[in-house]
């Protein structure tokens, strides 16, 4: 009789996919880690940042308007990208809700680890709009008298552009936060492991999938915002600023006199 082999055939392995894995820790941040809610954390400091960038600029004799707000959305934009990247970290340091996500990757993980290595100046009376300083004080009374024609309509057009851009680029990322916040964390952190442990270069970078899910709004926002900019400048050739801009033709439709040397 021939003896009974009592070795164990090893059981073949596969790494699970990425999409597998985003669509569970999806799921799983969606039922206990607010992932819309941390977004809209994230891109209120991501505006702030924008809001900020055009201060600075504006007050380092950047006037143009065209080119001001296009480089503040990218300077927000990097901001947006470095707070993912913040994110990142503080769920590797292991909030409850990202220890059941690293966990989806264990049984992969222990799988692998037995068969692989061990390892202006402007007309007074009119509007009551606080513009002031760098006219970027958005309070006013809703008393002013506001001229729907010529400058008055293209300053208008030039808000509702800034508006629906920025807040309809707000509203798409807030909407993607799950999916987004998903593939950031299984390509910086699960399948980053995954492949450590092979010794294989991981195939996706987490800022790889972020900035593909998030380029294409912040571009179409620098584009509408430069295009404001260009409205404002024509139609308010004086104004360096959204505010100033729209204290000048709230003033009884009195214009801004350009000067160049004037407070914006």
């Amino acid at each position: 009789m021939s003896p009974i082999a009592t070795s164990k055939t090893p059981r073949p392995f596969s790494i699970p996919s990425r999409e597998d894995l985003v669509k569970k820790t999806r799921k799983r941040l969606l039922r206990r880690g607010l992932p819309r809610l941390q977004m809209f954390g994230l891109l209120v400091l991501t505006g702030a940042t924008g809001f900020l960038s055009s201060f600075v600029l504006l007050k380092s004799g950047v006037d143009s308007m065209t080119l001001r707000y296009p480089v503040a959305v990218a300077l927000a934009y990097g901001a947006f990208l470095l707070l993912l990247r913040i994110w990142l970290h503080l769920q590797r340091e292991g909030g409850p809700e990202v220890t059941d996500v690293i966990d989806l990757g264990v049984d992969s993980l222990e799988t692998v680890g037995s068969f692989g290595p061990d390892h202006g100046g402007l007309p007074a009376g009119g509007a009551k709009f606080h513009g002031g300083g760098s006219g970027e004080d958005w309070g006013f009374d809703l008393g002013f008298d506001f001229d729907f024609e010529g400058a008055g309509l293209l300053v208008l057009l030039a808000v509702l552009l800034i508006a629906v851009s920025a807040l309809g680029a707000a509203l798409w990322v807030l909407w993607i936060a799950p999916g987004l916040l998903a593939e950031v964390l299984v390509d910086g952190l699960i399948m980053t492991a995954l492949y450590r442990r092979l010794r294989q270069p991981q195939p996706t970078w987490w800022l790889t999938s972020a900035v593909s899910r998030t380029c294409v709004p912040a571009l179409i926002v620098a584009v509408f915002l430069s295009f404001a900019g260009g409205l404002l400048h024509h139609a308010v050739p004086g104004a360096h600023s959204l505010g100033v801009a729209w204290k000048a033709v709230t003033a009884a439709g009195v214009p801004l006199a350009a000067d160049p040397g004037s407070t914006p």
